[in-house]
């Protein structure tokens, strides 16, 4: 037996078979990449993604110079939402074909779906300048804009768009979004409205929809809109997410925590729903798991509460700011900065020196409060002490 009848086999839907020869093969020959390429089909035909990821990532090991088999690696980590890893392989095809245009669009829907919108955005701009006629590439850049604030861009490009651009639903759709953005939610509304003349049953626009609604305050008409969503597509996490947001402002807590979490289980690398749940969890007072999740919030692409990423490290626990130069950062608001400076005095006499960054408009009640709060009339505390703000 060969592997030209394991191929036989997969062709005729034997893939128990096709997979067994297959195996067999590569027990014989560990650097036959054709068996490898034949496993990663037989376990894409059956979605077992996982498997298939194993298989290509083998096979590229073998040949890191076949970028048919990167590509195809790519597309299987971010049918995985393993998208750190797929952006470092199509980078890695771009840097060896940089004209590769299909690995530069999938690198920006990577971008976008791992939260880095911005990035994505710019070469998606890119991709336009050189294939101006492509709706693919029009729309991904929509997206990108719209995920990553920049509504303007997104009213203007869609005015300005050919008339076949603008007629289309899809960009009729990001222009509700951007809508949606800029706090224009009647029209947005009336946008989508005229987009579900033609398509009632389609689930992503049946969610904008409910967004709009969610933020007009007009909550039962969201929670109808999103549970015909469903109707249409059960697997829909964003659905699911909004649903969530939409039952916790019904004061049905713990029926949100349920939609939140199926939105987690539909896509686990997302940030906005475990976000929402933790707040959820904090406010149903299950402290432990809520404060851990409540972690997430450092993942959100549009962060509603201004955490600063500094690239420097957490803190894990307090021994391990002995003798370091610390820094304690406002997060959220002015009433939380006051209440928490407080808490400097744990890392004084334990570090080098404490920075507290708070907001601009605290830092001189801070420094008039600050002997008060961290009782730095104490002789056992000489902590070097600087109040800031970003």
């Amino acid at each position: 037996m060969s592997l030209s009848d394991a191929y036989f086999q997969f062709r005729t839907g034997a893939f128990d078979v096709a997979e067994k020869l297959t195996k067999k093969e590569i027990r014989t020959n560990k650097k036959n990449i054709d068996a490898f390429l034949l496993l990663a089909q037989i376990y894409a035909a059956r979605e077992n993604m996982s498997d298939c990821v194993q298989a290509l990532a083998s096979a590229y090991r073998l040949q890191p110079q076949r970028m048919d088999v990167a590509y195809n690696l790519g597309v299987a980590l971010s049918m995985l939402e393993r998208h750190s890893e797929a952006i470092e392989i199509y980078q890695a095809i771009i840097q060896k074909e940089p004209l590769n245009q299909a690995a530069q669009m999938n690198l920006a829907v990577s971008l976008i779906a791992s939260g880095k919108p911005g990035p994505a955005a710019i070469a998606l701009e890119t991709l336009r300048a050189i294939s101006p006629s492509s709706l693919d590439i029009f729309h991904n850049y929509l997206s990108a804009l719209v995920e990553s604030g920049q509504y303007e861009r997104v009213l203007d490009l869609v005015q300005h768009a050919s008339e076949t651009e603008q007629s289309h639903q899809q960009t009729q759709i990001f222009k509700g979004r951007a809508l949606n953005g800029l706090r224009r939610y009647d029209e947005a509304v009336a946008v989508f409205e005229k987009v579900f003349q033609t398509s009632p049953q389609l689930p992503a626009l049946l969610n904008d929809m409910s967004v709009s609604f969610i933020r007009m305050g007009e909550i039962a008409r969201a929670y109808d809109f999103l549970v015909k969503a469903l109707s249409y597509d059960p697997q829909f996490m964003q659905v699911h997410h909004n649903l969530g947001n939409t039952l916790f402002q019904m004061g049905r807590f713990e029926d949100s925590l349920h939609s939140y979490d199926r939105a987690i289980q539909l896509s686990p690398t997302s940030a906005d729903p475990a976000f929402n749940k933790a707040i959820t969890l904090l406010l149903l007072e299950k402290w432990d798991e809520g404060f851990a999740l409540f972690e997430k919030r450092k993942q959100l692409v549009l962060d509603p509460l201004g955490v600063n990423v500094t690239g420097i490290k957490d803190l894990k626990t307090l021994s391990s700011a002995k003798g370091k130069n610390v820094l304690v950062d406002w997060e959220q608001g002015l009433g939380d900065t006051i209440q928490f400076s407080r808490l400097a005095k744990a890392l004084l006499g334990q570090c080098a020196s404490v920075t507290l960054r708070v907001q601009a408009s605290l830092v001189n009640l801070i420094k008039r409060l600050i002997p008060l709060l961290l009782s730095l009339r104490e002789k056992s505390i000489k902590p070097s002490l600087i109040i800031t703000s970003r």
